[in-house]
């Protein structure tokens, strides 16, 4: 097996050995995992962050190649990343991993080479960060997320509008915008104008992008050029207004000066440019030559050089604007008094300026001859000094100098002045109250001048171990530090300066005290006094202002760093940002608690263990009470059994989806829940995410009942029409035999007991057509006060003296619309009805008041909202229990002895009610009697006064009738009973036979007598074909119901007539007579 990796040491103070074994400690106590392999990709060094994020030891994985730690599919892209990397590339990427235990772990993965002191590549370092709770924070905070890109649009310094059809554009808003304010519209053509040469035809092409695109977004970037003859960035967004046909309308949006930004933006990307160079070891003069080369660019007329000391001579490290003979005039130049202004700055460790070098006396005449000869007439010399934060530099050092040329005579740009002596003693920080991007930028660059001769100059054997301990700890998303027992800090990662915003420089040698903000530093040194006193390692979770502002959650690890023998020589910091993930709880706690329906989390021990509150909203239970008992002690004992058979499955990590069982409430009560499940079979849970469909439930047997009477309806319907087929034979040819006096009494007798049972027959089909509301009514506006008073002479001969009666109406209620005849019907089925539920007497209650239905009403589905009147009709009866009150409604449904009751006549009530528009509801108990509640739609119509109705005509008549009918009995009996009545009868038995009669029979025709129902053809069309030929024909129509296209859609005209079956042969001739006659009416 290969020996670990070499340890690597750090750069500041302390023995060899200590701060190689300080790095060591500190790879194996970061929470990353971090893996070392040898150019074979065999593993070398596998930390303790490596065997908990991965599940194998060191003594498991090391010697190993690193290929076998990932399974077949990946080796070849592990592979490949190892080839680029020993390449001298780097690899940055997120990778999903497969721990010991076979599960997945998506990480974040960062791959650099280690190199030799010659720089070859030795091996690959990789440091691995586990981000799956990044990753299920990052899809839960998509809402979130979107939602703040929207409102970070709105951002600005001038706003804009154009109205596109009439090219006006007005800006409106200025806050010292690079472009002015408009006082009056302009065209774009205009604004073009003013928008940079270069970069107009990107300015038009944006504009073009937006109309033409068919979107509504809109951006654009370009230059435009000031009033002094500067150049500024613009950033324009918008949102284009569109018509319904896709029409541009008007462009609205920002345009925000974004100068400072593209030039800070610069300024960084060459910063990173000069630290990549720095951090990847590139030649000292390429680093410094950029250097100079921005600070050239920052101070325009200004020419500058980086000289380095080396053994008390000047070497020219970077000048490249200034002339060659120059810089070899400089080249090995004596550092001394009177040596010009390097020379002298460098002697002397301290700034000289030169305003006018022609008559300055600090420059010997051939420095002064070389200078004047080149142009220079004034010159900043600043001297580089050790910061003392390399091993072997000694701080104060005079490491070089940095000068800065100019042309003419005069004292020195006090900016530049400034900004690089202070950069070049301090650090890059600018004490200007507001500092400019320029100033920023050369205060970096004189910094950087420094920090790149410091690392040149650092000893050859740090250097790897430097480029090593920095890439690993540098690539940990943590902030890492390393103290020493004073507080004092050795090291800090680049994650630090990012949070805090405070320069490296400025960290190493000091406290926390000298950096940070003193309630801060306070914190922070309290734990380092708990850890000391303990020598154990404290962990603690922190709130820390970031240098953007913004506060983060810190998960801080302090830990003390020993010497071999024991004794403790430094504290390591490990702080892991979890502010995603701290928000993201929130988040999740603020969703279970907001959440109107039921969550929970169950085990498979049968317990509930979290329950959020909408539980207890739901069924009344704490979640203590609902998390101390077993689940099933709340499912009702009927669906006990499907929900253990759903646990099962649940246990077997099946999802189920749309379960639905019975919770019982605190009140005893059952409400009914629907259930979808995931489970965690690992974890031996379950997430229960519950609908309460209780009203749902309610609304769906509601909807099921009126179904179902429906559909009764329709079947007693039909069994009533081909009944009064029947009947209209029966009754019709017994009244026809009583009426001839050639019957023999005897004869009579029995005809009359048939008659009889024909009449009962129809009464009973007339209330099975009541019921299905099929039957003929003649609805008429009217006062229910009166129609009901008028009834009650008979209502107390039917309920008898032991049952008192009562009446109550509300004074002033509003009319209603219903047949008067089955109003009585209604009234006296339920009177009828209260009677029998009081065999022994009783109270018998009728009320009428005025009732408003609202939108929503829970038990008043079945009707329109607006203004009712409600009749009620209330016994001091035994009452029903729930089950007879379910079926009360249903034709036959009797709760009476055999022969007391046809079971129709609260279904017939039924029928009456919803005919009318209507609704009828029951309120009832065991022993508490019952109330019948009608309700009847308020009607604004005053009611009409009577008609005057016509003297009876005789039944008889001459005139010639055609009479259609597919029922052979009834054709033959309503032949003979109007061949009686002195008519001629023309007899068909469907339509087809009507319509192939010739003219000359038709034209005597004075009436068409017709089903309505027939075979082919019925006979609404049959009429309809009839008067193509004779416009003038009367028509009379049969049928056992209304439920007909004749009725449901009018009389074609008045002469029309409708006579229902069963008929008598008088009544019958008598229609007949009236059609003829022009008195044409609906009869039953």
């Amino acid at each position: 097996m290969d020996s670990p990796p070499q340890a690597p040491r750090s750069q500041v103070a302390g023995p060899g050995s200590e701060v190689a074994g300080l790095g060591i400690a500190l790879i194996q106590q970061m929470r990353d995992a971090v893996i070392l392999t040898d150019r074979d990709g065999v593993i070398t060094f596998w930390n303790d962050g490596a065997a908990r994020l991965f599940g194998w030891t060191a003594e498991e994985r090391l010697g190993h190649p690193l290929v076998d730690h990932h399974d077949e599919g990946a080796r070849d892209d592990v592979t490949d990343v190892l080839r680029q990397v020993l390449a001298g590339a780097d690899w940055d990427g997120e990778r999903e991993e497969v721990r010991k235990d076979g599960s997945h772990v998506w990480v974040d993965l960062r791959v650099r080479p280690l190199r030799d002191h010659e720089g070859h590549a030795v091996g690959v370092l990789g440091v691995f960060q586990d981000i799956s709770a990044r990753k299920e924070a990052e899809r839960a905070k998509l809402v979130a997320s979107e939602r703040l890109r929207v409102a970070l649009e709105a951002v600005g310094a001038v706003a804009f509008s154009w109205d596109v059809g009439s090219d006006q554009v007005v800006r409106y808003f200025s806050i010292e915008p690079a472009l002015p304010v408009t006082p009056r519209p302009e065209r774009v053509a205009d604004v073009l104008t003013r928008v940079y040469p270069p970069d107009r035809e990107a300015f038009k092409a944006a504009i073009a992008a937006c109309l033409d695109g068919g979107g509504h977004e809109y951006h654009s970037l370009y230059r435009v050029q000031r009033d002094d003859g500067s150049l500024a960035w613009l950033e324009e967004t918008g949102r284009l207004e569109r018509a319904a046909d896709g029409t541009p309308i008007r462009l609205t949006g920002l345009s925000v000066d974004v100068t400072e930004r593209r030039r800070s933006e610069e300024a960084l990307r060459w910063n990173n440019r000069v630290l990549e160079q720095i951090a990847r070891g590139a030649p000292l003069g390429e680093v410094l030559d950029s250097i100079v080369r921005h600070v050239e660019g920052q101070l325009p007329g200004s020419t500058c050089s980086i000289l380095q000391v080396e053994e008390a001579r000047l070497r020219v490290l970077a000048a490249p604007n200034l002339a060659a003979s120059c810089n070899d005039a400089v080249e090995g130049m004596e550092v001394g008094l009177l040596a010009g202004g390097c020379g002298t700055a460098a002697y002397l460790g301290e700034t000289v300026v030169s305003h006018d070098i022609a008559t300055d006396p600090g420059w010997l005449p051939q420095y002064r001859a070389v200078a004047l000869a080149h142009g220079l007439r004034s010159c900043l010399s600043v001297p580089i000094v050790a910061s003392g934060n390399v091993p072997g530099i000694e701080a104060g050092r005079v490491l070089g100098t940095f000068a800065v040329y100019r042309r003419e005579p005069g004292p020195p740009d006090p900016h530049a002045f400034g900004i690089v002596t202070g950069a070049l003693e301090s650090g890059p920080q600018v004490d200007a109250p507001q500092p400019s991007t320029q100033q920023l930028a050369i205060a970096g660059a004189a910094h950087l001048a420094r920090a790149a001769l410091e690392r040149e100059l650092a000893q050859a054997a740090l250097k790897a171990s430097e480029a090593r301990f920095r890439d690993v700890l540098d690539a940990s998303p943590a902030v890492v530090y390393l103290k020493g027992l004073d507080g004092r800090l050795l090291f800090v990662n680049r994650r630090v300066v990012e949070v805090f915003g405070v320069p490296a420089s400025r960290w190493i040698g000091h406290t926390a005290a000298e950096v940070l903000p003193a309630d801060v530093a306070a914190t922070f040194a309290q734990r380092e006094r708990d850890m000391l006193e303990t020598l154990q390692p404290v962990s603690v979770e922190e709130s820390i202002r970031r240098a953007d502002g913004t506060q983060a959650s810190f998960l801080n690890l302090l830990f003390p760093l020993f010497r071999e023998n024991g004794e403790p020589y430094a504290m390591c910091g490990i702080a892991t940002d979890i502010t995603e993930r701290r928000a993201a709880q929130e988040e999740r706690d603020f969703l279970w608690n907001a959440s109107p329906d039921p969550v929970c989390i169950a085990g498979f021990d049968g317990y509930l263990h979290q329950v959020n509150p909408a539980w207890t909203e739901r069924l009344g239970w704490t979640a203590e009470e609902l998390r101390a008992r077993p689940w099933l002690d709340f499912v009702h004992p009927d669906d006990v059994e499907a929900t253990m058979a759903a646990g099962t499955r649940v246990r077997r990590g099946e999802p189920v989806m749309n379960f639905v069982n019975r919770y019982r409430t605190r009140d005893g009560k059952y409400r009914w829940f629907l259930w979808n499940t995931v489970s965690l079979p690992e974890r031996g849970q379950l997430f229960g995410f519950i609908r309460d469909i209780t009203e749902q439930r309610r609304l769906e047997e509601q909807v099921r009942q009126a179904q179902k009477m429906e559909a009764i309806g329709q079947l007693a319907g039909g069994v009533a029409h081909d009944f009064n087929n029947l009947l209209t034979v029966i009754n019709g040819y017994t009244a026809l035999l009583l009426a001839d006096v050639a019957t023999p009494a005897t004869q009579k007798e029995s005809l009359t007991a048939v008659r009889e049972a024909g009449e009962r027959a129809a009464a009973l089909t007339a209330q099975l057509l009541a019921f299905s509301r099929k039957a003929i009514v003649e609805p008429r506006v009217l006062d229910l006060r009166e129609a009901v008073e008028g009834s009650l002479r008979l209502l107390r001969r039917l309920i008898g003296e032991d049952v008192k009666l009562e009446t109550s109406f509300e004074p002033n209620l509003p009319k209603v619309r219903i047949d008067p005849g089955q109003l009585e019907q209604v009234l006296l089925n339920l009177a009828v009805n209260a009677r029998d539920a009081m065999p022994t007497g009783g109270l018998l209650r009728v009320t009428a008041t005025e009732a408003q239905v609202a939108i929503g009403t829970s038990d008043l589905t079945d009707v329109p909202p607006g203004a009712y009147v409600r009749l009620t009709v209330s016994d001091s009866g035994a009452g029903m229990t729930e089950a007879v009150k379910s079926h009360i409604f249903e034709p036959f449904f009797t709760t009476k002895g055999i022969g007391k009751g046809t079971g129709l006549g609260l279904a017939t009530v039924y029928g009456i009610v919803r005919q009318a528009g209507g609704t009828i509801l029951v309120e009832t108990a065991l022993g508490q009697g019952t109330s019948f509640h009608v309700l009847l739609p308020a009607q604004t119509l005053a009611i009409p006064e009577g008609d005057q109705t016509a003297a009876a005509h005789a039944p008889h008549g001459t005139e010639t009738l055609l009479l259609v009918e597919d029922e052979e009995a009834v054709r033959r009996f309503a032949r003979l009973a109007l061949e009686m009545h002195g008519y001629v009868v023309h007899e068909v038995a469907t339509a087809r036979q009507a319509l192939a009669l010739d003219v000359a029979a038709l034209a005597h025709v004075s009436l068409l007598v017709t089903d309505v129902v027939m075979p082919g053809m019925g006979g609404r069309q049959l009429a309809d074909q009839l008067r193509r030929r004779h416009p003038g024909m009367r028509v009379l129509y049969m049928s056992g119901y209304t439920d007909d296209a004749v009725v449901r859609h009018g009389l074609e005209a008045s002469s029309d007539a409708f006579i229902q079956k069963p008929f008598t042969p008088q009544g019958l001739a008598r229609k007949v007579r009236e059609v003829l006659d022009g008195d044409a009416a609906t009869t039953h």
